[in-house]
C-alpha cells in the first residue's frame, strides 16, 4: 500500500521551493551530518594507513606503488560494481538510516579486523597457489578492505543526495565548501595521527579507528526526523526493479548534457587523483628515498592545501563564479601536478603538491555544488551513485594497471606528466568556452573577474538595483564621484555591457591602472581646456548604441559631499537621445589618492535609480533643455543619497555644508538639514 502524505505536508519525493532554513551554523541537521562526515574522514585516514602498515608487515618489504595500487582497487571497487545498487537505495529508502547502518557496519569489520590480523595463525602466511606473489594472510586483508569499502559505497551518494535536503539553495556551496574544508582538516589530522599511531601501537589504531565510525553513526542519530531529513525520494507505488530505476538515472544523465559535463570532469579529475593516491607511495619511498609513513605526512600536509582552497570557497559571499571554479581551476590543477613530477628535491615537489589541491578543493566543491543544484531531489540518490562510478573507473581503471605492473615506480612520473598535460588542456579548453559566452569583451571579462573578487574582499561590495541598466542602447550611467575606484564600482555591477568612462586625463595616464582603464576602453579627458576630441568620441560610442559612465561633479570629492552639476552629461545625453542611468555610491572613503583609497577596507554600496529620458525637452533650445536635464540628472542622484545614505556629513552637499559652517561662524544657528 503507497503511504499518504498528511494534509498539508510536502511529500518526501518533492522539494519544497520555499521554506525557511536557519542560517549553516544554527541548523542542527546540517551539523550533525557535517560531523559525521568529518568523523568518518578522519576514521578512513587511519585506517587507510592501518593498513598500509598490515601489508607491509605481512610482505615483510618495503611496500610502494603496487602494493597501494592493490589496496586502492579494494577499496574502490565497490564504488564501481554496486553504483547501481547504492543510487537506487539512496532514492529508496530513507537516506539518514542508510549511512547509520554503514557506520555501523563498519564498526563492525574493523573490529573483526583487529582481532583476526593480529593474531594470524603462521599457515596463513603461504602463498596463494594461483597468485604467488600474494599470500593468504594478503588476500584476506584485500578481501576484508572490499567488504568494508562496500558499505562505504552506500553512504557515499545517500549523504551528498542528502545535504540539498537541508540548507537552503543559496547556501549550498558554502555547505560544501564547509564540508570539504572540514573534511579535509580531518583527513590531515588523520593522517598525520594515523602515522604517529601506526608507529606506536597498531591495535589502539585499529580501535580508534572502529571509534571514529561509531562516533560519526551516533551524531547522525541525533538528527531531527523529518521528511526531507529521512530522504525518502521514491514513493513504494513508483517504484519498478533496480535496474529499471538506475537505468532512470543513467538515462536522465544522458539527456542532460550539462550535468553530464560535470560527472566526466570528475572523472578526468580522479583519474589524476588515482596516480597520486597510488603512485605516491612510489615516488616517496624510491625517488626521495623516505619510509612508508613519510606518505601519510605529505598526505596530510597537501590537505591543508585542500583545506585552505575550501575555505577560501566558504569565505565567498557571492560564490564562485564557473570559469574560475572549474575551468581555471582544473587549469591550474593540472599545471602544478605536473610542476610537482619535475623537481629532484621532495620540499619543491611538495609545494607544488600542495598549491595543486588549494586548487584542486575549489574544483571539486564547485562541481558537486553545480551537480547537486542541477538534479531534483528525486532522481539525485542515483545520479550520484553514478557520479560515484564514473569517477571510480577512473580511480580503478588507473589503478589496475599500476597495480598489476611490477616496474611502474620507473615510469609512473612520466604517466602523471602525460595526464597533468591533458587537463591543461581541457582546463583550457572550458575558459575559452566560458568567456566565449560572456557579454562582454573576453579582456574585460577576465579582468574584472579578478577586480570583483577583490572589491568583494576588501572593500564588501555590494550592488542594489543593477537590473535597472538597460542592457541595450545608447546608456550614460551617472554618478556621484568619491574615490578613484567608483568606475570599477559601477563596471562590475553592470554584468551584459561595458562602460566606456570619461575620466580625467592626469587619472588616465596613472600606472598600473593605465592598461586597466584601455582594456575597458577609458575615454581620457583634458580638464585643462574644451576637450571637443573626447566629447566626439563619446557620442560616437552613444550613436553605435554604447554605454558611457560619466561623473556630473566633474571632479572627486575631497570630503565625500556632492557639488553642483555641470552640463555636460545632459548635452551628450540630449545630443544622442541616450537614456540616463543615476546611481549613488555609499561608504567610500574620503579622498585619500588613488592607491590609498583602493586598499582601504571599507564596505562599499552602490544603488541605482528609474532610468531618465528628455525627449520632453527637445522641443527647447540647447542652453535651456540642458539646464533642466542638469537639474534632473542631479535630483535622481540626490533623491538616491538622501534614500540610502547613512553618514549624516554626506547627507548635505558641498553649498549646504559652507552654508552651515558660515552660519555657525557669525553666531547664527542653522536650520537642520534633512
Amino acid at each position: 500500500m503507497s503511504e499518504t502524505p498528511q494534509a498539508g505536508a510536502v511529500p518526501a519525493y518533492q522539494t519544497p521551493i520555499l521554506e525557511h532554513f536557519p542560517s549553516l551554523f544554527r541548523n542542527r541537521n546540517f551539523l550533525l551530518l557535517w560531523g559525521g562526515y568529518v568523523v568518518s574522514a578522519l576514521g578512513d585516514r587511519i585506517h587507510f594507513l592501518v593498513m598500509l602498515k598490515l601489508l607491509e608487515m605481512l610482505k615483510q618489504h618495503r611496500i610502494g606503488t603496487q602494493e597501494t595500487a592493490q589496496l586502492n582497487v579494494m577499496m574502490l571497487a565497490p564504488f564501481l560494481v554496486l553504483g547501481p545498487f547504492t543510487g537506487v537505495i539512496a532514492d529508496r529508502l530513507p537516506r539518514r538510516t542508510v549511512m547509520i547502518t554503514s557506520d555501523f557496519a563498519r564498526v563492525i569489520i574493523v573490529i573483526l579486523a583487529r582481532t583476526l590480523f593480529l593474531a594470524l595463525p603462521a599457515a596463513l602466511h603461504q602463498s596463494v597457489p594461483w597468485m604467488p606473489t600474494i599470500s593468504y594472510a594478503v588476500l584476506l586483508l584485500l578481501i576484508s578492505e572490499l567488504i568494508l569499502a562496500a558499505f562505504s559505497a552506500f553512504f557515499s551518494p545517500a549523504r551528498t543526495a542528502l545535504l540539498p535536503n537541508l540548507v537552503h539553495p543559496d547556501q549550498l556551496l558554502r555547505a560544501n565548501a564547509l564540508t570539504n574544508a572540514a573534511g579535509t582538516i580531518a583527513s590531515l589530522v588523520g593522517f598525520i595521527v594515523g602515522a604517529i599511531l601506526v608507529r606506536w601501537h597498531l591495535g589502539i589504531a585499529m580501535y580508534i579507528d572502529a571509534g571514529t565510525f561509531l562516533t560519526s553513526g551516533i551524531l547522525l542519530l541525533f538528527m531531527t526526523r523529518t521528511a526531507r531529513v529521512v530522504g525518502r525520494a521514491i514513493p513504494r507505488d513508483q517504484r519498478s526493479s533496480i535496474f529499471g530505476e538506475f537505468r532512470q538515472g543513467l538515462n536522465y544523465l544522458l539527456a542532460h548534457k550539462r550535468a553530464l559535463q560535470v560527472v566526466m570532469l570528475m572523472f578526468l579529475f580522479w583519474c589524476a587523483g588515482a596516480i597520486i593516491l597510488s603512485g605516491l607511495t612510489g615516488i616517496v619511498t624510491k625517488k626521495f628515498n623516505m619510509s612508508v609513513d613519510y606518505f601519510g605526512i605529505f598526505l596530510g600536509i597537501v590537505g591543508i592545501g585542500m583545506m585552505v582552497g575550501a575555505a577560501a570557497v566558504s569565505l565567498s559571499r557571492h560564490g564562485i563564479p564557473k570559469e574560475f571554479g572549474i575551468a581555471w581551476a582544473m587549469a591550474l590543477v593540472g599545471l602544478f601536478l605536473f610542476l610537482f613530477s619535475v623537481p629532484e628535491h621532495w620540499p619543491w615537489a611538495l609545494a607544488f603538491l600542495v598549491i595543486g589541491g588549494f586548487f584542486s578543493a575549489i574544483l571539486m566543491v564547485s562541481l558537486d555544488t553545480l551537480l547537486q543544484r542541477i538534479v531534483p531531489d528525486f532522481i539525485r540518490g542515483r545520479v550520484m551513485a553514478i557520479r560515484d562510478m564514473v569517477a571510480n573507473v577512473g580511480l580503478v581503471g588507473v589503478a589496475v594497471p599500476l597495480a598489476i605492473s611490477t616496474n611502474i615506480d620507473d615510469y609512473i612520473l612520466f604517466v602523471l606528466r602525460v595526464l597533468a598535460i591533458g587537463i591543461v588542456g581541457v582546463g583550457l579548453w572550458l575558459v575559452s568556452f566560458y568567456y566565449r559566452r560572456q557579454s562582454l569583451p573576453t579582456p574585460a571579462s577576465i579582468m574584472l573577474r579578478f577586480v570583483r573578487g577583490y572589491l568583494s574582499l576588501v572593500k564588501h561590495l555590494e550592488a542594489g538595483t543593477a537590473a535597472r541598466i538597460p542592457t541595450s542602447g545608447p546608456t550614460i550611467l551617472v554618478a556621484n564621484h568619491t574615490t578613484a575606484y567608483d568606475p570599477l564600482v559601477m563596471q562590475v555591477t553592470s554584468k551584459y555591457r561595458l562602460i566606456q568612462f570619461m575620466m580625467a586625463k592626469e587619472y588616465y595616464e596613472k600606472k598600473p591602472f593605465l592598461y586597466l582603464y584601455k582594456a575597458f576602453g577609458v575615454i581620457p579627458v583634458n580638464r585643462t581646456g574644451n576637450d571637443t576630441a573626447s566629447f566626439r568620441t563619446a557620442l560616437r560610442v552613444l550613436k553605435d548604441g554604447g554605454c558611457i559612465g560619466m561623473y556630473p561633479e566633474g571632479k572627486i570629492s575631497d570630503d565625500g559631499r556632492m557639488d553642483e552639476g555641470r552640463p555636460g552629461v545632459a548635452l551628450l545625453a540630449l545630443m544622442s537621445g541616450a537614456t540616463v542611468v543615476p546611481a549613488y555610491i555609499a561608504g567610500t572613503n574620503v579622498h585619500a589618492g588613488m592607491v590609498k583609497d583602493f586598499l582601504i577596507r571599507s564596505k562599499v554600496t552602490i544603488y541605482f535609480g528609474r532610468p531618465l529620458r528628455f525627449d520632453d525637452l527637445k522641443i527647447l533650445d540647447r542652453d535651456a533643455g540642458r539646464e533642466i536635464a542638469t537639474k534632473r540628472i542631479m535630483d535622481a542622484i540626490i533623491a538616491l543619497r538622501d534614500r540610502y545614505e547613512t553618514n549624516p556629513e554626506r547627507r548635505m552637499s558641498t553649498s549646504e555644508a559652507r552654508a552651515r559652517e558660515g552660519g555657525a561662524g557669525a553666531g547664527i544657528i542653522p536650520a537642520a538639514i534633512s
